[in-house]
């Protein structure tokens, strides 16, 4: 999602965020006029609170924990002196190989860089304190984590591989001498070690869910023996995997090629195994971005280039037989794009104005305008798992912002809405469909903003996978007063299951308020749960 807040973009930009720490200690039998030692939770998830300090346009960042057994306590893991920059969680589940499907997912281990140093912190409760596990000493330098959603072994998570960017000679992060590692955990040893490298990303086997599968330079390989080899399927010596666009179990969409010039897009299928390069005029180009994927297709979309003078188009690859179908093109900027249940929404800037079409996933319809609008308006639409989405409406009159959430379905109609609203999280599923890409049903929003920021403004959760679902105020954020009438800040940024934690804070002159911040937490399916800890452990 972009930024639409200039005064929440730090917050906003936040939500790709998260931290690690430590903490906790032991105690010996002491007298009976000495302070008990304090109990933990024995178990349940724990729920991270992503924690901001220092300048709204460039903040550290820090980590603390919350249960939902008590509340009120937070537990301390990072303070934010030294910022983390990236994080990954790594999830456990129930596999149903049979339904494709993992349910009973839960949050298992928060990963995070702090400078340049990789860590890990177990999100299950096991009755002691909450602690840090840090990196190996093997390796140093780390930038950032290369997404993998096939990488996460549900049923084994401490087996899923994590890959990261670290830095090269120049000890410069996002230079082109980076480099790529690969670890895992062992919980035996309680340290990182090295592991295969899933290269540019990993393929589900089809049978099991389990990772199995890894694209790499110009071959497909299993553990034991490469399946697919980019040379021998198509005979150029210098064409190699590019880029691993999207993974569902059994397959992969792929670019390959030796420059964007001579790049295509196409399918690996492990069964046969077979690898099926599409049509170059209809998938060359390169820059090719993911917009989701059903059980039946891959979309893709591409911009010709970065301004609004540019041009767009958007892919249809079956997933069966793969062919692919230009579905739509035109004028602008791609600035947006998310997946339906039955449709595709794109937001396109234009020289003149901004357009929001909708397109029907089967290729049967037209494009069609939803919305046109001046260039001080524009609409993103955050999708769910089903009918009912998150339209957020921004626009600018006279160098005021005003923002608008409408919840909607795809038939147009309008479930719930809010003024002067904006997201705060995206909640993670309880349960995932391998063969589709959006999982989600439930958002987080504030609603009630000012020119206090978000000042006795309400938090809601919606639903939209309950087709008579109505707004759950979940609870009201402290007044302005709290920080010596200062603008209010919030954010949910790591909302990975019902119970949810997040931060209350305040900017007074480009900077985070720390007097008076506090952490807390909610259930989403809970009216008037919020709850703000008064206890710091």
């Amino acid at each position: 999602m972009k930024q639409v807040a200039l005064n929440l973009t730090a917050v906003l930009a936040a939500l790709g965020l998260v931290a690690c720490g430590g903490g906790g200690g032991s105690s010996s039998g002491s007298p009976s006029n000495e302070t008990p030692a304090p109990s933990y939770p024995t178990s349940g998830a724990y729920a991270p609170a992503l924690k901001l300090k220092g300048s709204t346009s460039s903040p550290t960042a820090g980590l603390s924990l919350v249960h939902a057994s008590d509340p009120s306590v937070e537990y301390l893991i990072e303070d934010g002196a030294a910022s983390l920059t990236d994080t990954q969680v790594v999830y456990a589940g129930t596999v149903n190989a049979g339904a494709g499907r993992v349910v009973n997912v839960t949050p298992h281990a928060l990963f995070y860089v702090v400078d340049g140093s990789l860590r890990r912190i177990p999100l299950q409760a096991n009755g002691k304190a909450p602690a840090t596990q840090v990196r190996s000493a093997t390796l140093d330098g780390v930038c950032s984590f290369v997404a993998d959603t096939g990488a996460n072994d549900y049923e084994h998570p401490d087996a899923t591989v994590i890959v990261v960017k670290t830095r090269g000679a120049d000890k410069s992060c996002g230079t082109a001498d980076d480099g790529q590692a690969a670890l895992r955990y062992d919980a035996t040893a309680a340290a990182f070690v090295s592991a295969s490298s899933p290269g540019m990303g990993t393929i589900r086997d089809a049978a099991t869910l389990a990772p199995a599968y890894w694209v790499d330079g110009s071959n497909v390989s299993s553990a034991s023996k490469t399946i697919v080899s980019l040379g021998h399927a198509i005979g150029g010596p210098v064409t190699r995997f590019r880029r691993v666009l999207a993974s569902a179990p059994g397959m992969a969409l792929v670019d390959f090629g030796s420059s964007d010039a001579e790049s295509q897009l196409g399918v690996v299928e492990v069964a046969g195994p077979t690898f099926t390069g599409l049509a170059q005029v209809v998938t060359g180009g390169g820059n090719w971005q993911l917009l989701g994927h059903d059980a039946t297709a891959f979309y893709v979309y591409r911009n010709s280039g970065s301004s609004v003078l540019s041009t767009w188009a958007l892919v249809r690859v079956t997933k069966s037989q793969p062919v692919a179908t230009r579905m739509a093109s035109g004028s602008g900027l791609i600035n947006s794009a998310a997946m339906g249940s039955g449709l595709l929404y794109l937001t396109v800037q234009q020289a003149f104005g901004n357009k929001l079409y909708s397109v029907s996933k089967s290729g049967a319809g037209a494009l069609v305008e939803m919305e046109s609008t001046p260039v001080t308006s524009l609409t993103t639409v955050l999708t769910s798992a089903g009918d009912t989405h998150l339209f957020l409406r921004a626009s600018t009159s006279g160098g005021v912002p005003n923002y608008r959430v409408d919840m909607q379905d795809e038939g147009g109609v309008v479930r719930a809405t809010a003024a002067n609203a904006l997201p705060t999280g995206l909640m993670e599923p309880s349960s995932l469909q391998l063969t589709r890409s959006e999982n989600r049903s439930r958002f987080i929003y504030t609603a009630g903003m000012s020119s206090l920021g978000l000042s006795d403004a309400n938090l809601v959760s919606f639903d939209a996978g309950t087709a008579a679902a109505q707004p759950v105020v979940v609870g009201k954020l402290p007044n302005a007063a709290s920080f010596a009438g200062n603008p209010v800040l919030a954010n949910a940024a790591m909302a990975l299951g019902n119970f949810v934690a997040g931060q209350v804070t305040a900017s007074n002159n480009g900077s985070f308020v720390t007097s008076g911040a506090k952490v807390f937490s909610f259930k989403a399916d809970t009216a008037n749960s919020l709850i703000l800890t008064s206890a710091t452990r």
